[in-house]
């Protein structure tokens, strides 16, 4: 039976109070609500808990008994302590229950001290106690607690009086610490349920989002959140976190769909935190008819009205694209692009008469009725125009200057509401006569009105008449039928000019002929840095780069060029020594100079011999068949200790190497291929690494010739489970073995195995040649077991190997991008920056494809579907992918889906 630990149970002054304070908790604060939480501390009449009074020694003694379990049997004690000064009557079992038991002595044996104010010491030696160190002298508790751990976040001495606030840290650690000669907590021991360091909760609050609340802030720099439904990983948007870092809202590209979720998150304790929540898919829940007036649209015709109406889902998010069959009093109705809309083809609408609306949805069976007025059309009365602004977090950092603004004109706006004579907004449709102005269209040139995804009207902008330029522009929106205007003044930046330029050494040794990262920071003439990616640069693979026009970074003995990593958007100089000493000149547009000596060492050559590659085969059986390579599995060093390239070829330089056998008869060689013969042996081969005729080092490598029948130890290679759904070709396995001598694997003929057979209805051939067939096992995993018979000379071995199979459908398990073969994450670069047209198969080209593996470990070539976002020069028809017109740092998001499995991988043009 779980029970509390009351610190306070009668006596409040046992542990006193914590005041709430406004501003962020205290680690004391912390630590009193969390007692409070377990009912351990117990607030006064007005909630507060007083952690500045210090504790008295004589509630120390009522906490020691609570702390080990034992206040039922002290508050009722029979003996009374010997100590004189002892005058609350409450207090004298406990205090008897202390004495006789030996946890406290008092200044002498008639004297306690009972009305003191109790030290750290003291009751670092209370909690030592409950933890069962009662060997602990007094005088030792302070260093043993710190030992322990227990005085983690208490800063005070040992003879400093103990605020309750410490006192309530020092408790909590004392309840997280294990009791001595045990496995469990003290506050395991007394079965109190302590609340995790994080907990967290999930739940879906909109069509696309989960919101994820912690019960305390958390460093969102380490948390990591991933979301799953059942195999599938939805494909995330966004993670915003709340400015108090104690939730997050992960915001998904679609819609989610019904099921149950699970949410996990790592970074933030030593195991995963998890959440599982079931989700609804989103559905029309309510339909809302705005305002009360049916608004005449055509005037003077008058056979038109309209209102707006707003669908919303369970999470209260508007449903775009609603359109709901509408009965009405007057007039045929319809919902277009979220207005309702009624028509008469005979008489008029008249204004103030009344007409009953209803609006069905026939799949949900959403239901809205008004009863309205018809009412003149709507006339522009309120015009508020907002800052110029932009929802790019990145842009958002930057000031509004003249090249931020203009090289971003599609991310900024400048946002509007303008509403009607009955408190309407009037969307960017309805805003036909109102007009905007600007006082210097070189500096801010609006479009017109667009409506955002999110339903706000804005100012678009376009490009400036003329050059573009800085300084303050006044924007005017006129509407002309009513006359009200309104005003905003923005003030555009002129560009920071480069000032200072400070180049470093690079943080590697320079070498002649290698590119190296050259460090550049820029600072502007407001005192920013300028990051480089955000520079203008010309003059790259040259000996002189111009920064924005009137900066320059020169050198000597040296190019520079610039290099663009349009994954991470980051841009860097790169420096390629010819000779040394290398002279770097900066000479900024403000007059500002700096000039820096680098040294570069010799160009990397070819040095040693590092050894064999960890794939390298030196062992074969006795077998004509068993083979193995040399050439292509050397491994070679410079002269700086780094891996190189050498060919069997010379280079320009002479630099080559060669492999001759040195000894043996149990091997030879051809064309570079070393093959075994009968006879058993070690046969050595010699690596020499040359410059033109210099012998600049060798390596002897052992190739050894085992005996297959002296080899005593055999293993069977690793097989897919079985796919017994249907004939087909792909899905055959081979059933292979290998041969071990002294723990290292051998090549063995595979003419060694004389029978396989399988067991639990798993048809296999004696060869060991699985051909897919039928097999029914009603889509469950079926266990078999393998057995293969092999002979070695005149001994034979039996291995066996447990095995799956199946006849359930194949269906991906896994999903995969590759760039030229390498697994790629996130994030890719393809060089497809062209003004023509550029053809991708997303599941055959080695630029970028998607593979996916199904349980049989077979690949799937067919099923993939396809999306692009983010770019309208990027169409996907089947699996083929088209970039038309893309510049250098365009961007677009691949979407691949199969069986439910989905990956996106955002790809940057270069």
């Amino acid at each position: 039976m779980k029970r509390t630990l009351s610190l306070v149970l009668a006596l409040v002054m046992v542990l006193g109070m914590i005041p709430v304070y406004a501003q962020a908790a205290t680690p004391q604060e912390e630590a009193g609500k969390l007692l409070e939480q377990l009912g351990v501390l117990k607030g006064d009449q007005n909630g507060n808990l007083m952690l500045d009074k210090t504790l008295l020694r004589r509630d120390a003694v009522v906490m020691l008994a609570r702390l080990l379990g034992e206040e039922e049997v002290a508050e009722k004690y029979p003996t009374a302590p010997t100590w004189k000064d002892v005058t609350i009557k409450y207090y004298e079992p406990f205090l008897g229950w202390a004495q006789a038991e030996g946890y406290y002595k008092g200044y002498n044996d008639a004297k306690f001290g009972f009305t003191d104010e109790i030290t750290v010491q003291d009751y670092a030696q209370v909690l030592l106690r409950a933890l069962g160190y009662t060997d602990v002298e007094w005088k030792d508790a302070y260093t043993k607690a710190k030992d322990l751990g227990l005085l983690e976040g208490v800063t005070l001495e040992a003879t400093a009086k103990l605020p309750r606030g410490n006192m309530s840290v020092m408790t909590v650690t004392a309840l997280n610490t294990k009791v001595k000669d045990s496995e469990k907590t003290l506050a395991e021991t007394l079965e109190i349920e302590m609340p995790a360091e994080f907990a967290m909760t999930a739940k879906a609050t909109g069509a696309k989002k989960i919101t994820v609340t912690f019960n305390k802030a958390v460093d969102k720099t380490k948390a990591v959140i991933e979301v799953t439904r059942g195999t599938v990983k939805p494909s995330v948007k966004s993670v915003t976190w709340a400015d108090d870092n104690k939730s997050a809202v992960v915001e998904f590209n679609t819609n989610m769909v019904a099921g149950d979720y699970t949410v996990k998150v790592t970074g933030l304790t030593d195991e995963a935190l998890t959440a599982t929540l079931k989700v609804e898919a989103a559905k029309l829940t309510s339909v809302e008819i705005k305002g009360d007036v049916l608004v005449i649209s055509n005037a003077p015709t008058n056979t038109q009205v309209k209102a707006g109406v707003v669908a919303l889902n369970q999470y209260g998010e508007e449903i775009s694209g609603f359109s709901g069959n509408v009965s009405s009093s007057k007039g045929t109705g319809s919902i277009v692009s979220g207005q309702l809309v009624l028509n008469v083809t005979s008489g008029t609408f008249v204004v103030g008469e009344t007409v009953v609306v209803t609006i069905v949805d026939p799949q949900t069976g959403v239901i809205a009725t008004k009863t309205m007025k018809v009412a003149q059309g709507a006339q522009v009365a309120e015009i508020k125009i907002g800052e110029l602004k932009t929802d790019d977090t990145t842009l958002a950092a930057k000031p509004i200057n003249v090249t931020n603004l203009n090289n971003n004109l599609s991310k900024y706006y400048v946002p509007v509401e303008i509403k009607d004579q009955y408190g309407n907004l009037l969307k960017a449709n309805e805003l036909t006569g109102v007009n905007i102005y600007t006082s210097n269209a070189q500096i801010l040139n609006p479009k017109g009105f667009k409506d955002l995804a999110d339903g706000r009207t804005v100012i678009e902008l376009q490009t400036a008449t003329g050059t573009a330029s800085s300084g303050t522009v006044v924007l005017t929106v006129v509407a002309q039928t009513t006359g009200k205007t309104a005003s905003a003044t923005i003030n555009v930046l002129p560009d920071a000019k480069i000032d200072v330029v400070t180049v470093g050494s690079p943080d590697t040794e320079l070498k002649i002929n290698k590119a190296t990262t050259l460090p550049v920071t820029v600072i502007d003439t407001y005192g920013n840095e300028i990051a480089l990616k955000d520079v203008q640069i010309v003059g790259s693979g040259s000996t002189q780069l111009k920064l924005n026009g009137n900066t320059t970074i020169s050198v000597t003995n040296a190019t520079l060029t610039t290099k663009t990593n349009y994954t991470t958007g980051v841009v860097t100089i790169q420096i390629t020594p010819s000779a040394s000493p290398i002279s770097v000149i900066v000479v900024t547009g403000t007059g500002k100079t700096q000039t820096l000596t680098l040294t570069a060492v010799a160009q990397p050559v070819p040095a040693s011999i590092k050894g064999m590659s960890a794939d390298f085969v030196s062992m074969l059986a006795n077998d004509t068949t068993m083979n193995t390579k040399i050439v292509g599995n050397v491994v070679f060093l410079d002269q700086y200790g780094e891996e190189i390239e050498v060919g069997t070829t010379a280079d320009a330089n002479g630099y080559k190497y060669e492999v001759a056998k040195k000894s043996g008869t149990s091997t030879s060689m051809a064309a570079d291929v070393i093959s075994a013969t009968a006879t058993a042996g070690s046969d050595v081969y010699t690596v020499k690494l040359f410059k033109s005729a210099e012998v600049l080092d060798e390596m002897d490598v052992t190739i050894t010739v085992v005996d297959k029948a002296a080899i005593t130890s055999f293993g069977i290679e690793d097989l897919n489970k079985f796919y017994t759904g249907g004939a087909d070709t792909k899905y055959n396995q081979q059933v292979k073995i290998y041969g071990l001598v002294n723990g290292n694997k051998v090549a063995v003929p595979q003419s060694m195995i004389k029978l396989v057979t399988a067991t639990n209805g798993l048809e296999i051939s004696g060869t060991g040649l699985y051909t897919a067939k039928v097999i029914n096992t009603s889509g469950a995993d079926v266990k078999s077991t393998i057995t293969v018979l092999v002979e070695a000379g005149t001994n034979s071995y039996t291995l066996t190997k447990e095995v799956v199979y199946s006849d359930a459908t194949p269906k991906a398990q896994s999903l995969t991008a590759k760039s030229n073969g390498v697994t790629v994450e996130g994030a890719v670069e393809l060089s497809i920056a062209t003004p023509g047209s550029v053809s991708i198969d997303l599941t055959t080209s080695s630029a970028l494809k998607f593979v996916a593996a199904d349980q049989y470990g077979v690949a799937k070539t067919s099923g993939f579907s396809f999306a692009v976002t983010g770019s309208n020069k990027v169409t996907v028809s089947g699996n083929t992918l088209t970039a038309t017109g893309l510049a250098a740092g365009d961007s677009f998001v691949v979407h691949a889906f199969i069986d439910g499995l989905n990956k996106q991988i955002t790809v940057y043009a270069k």
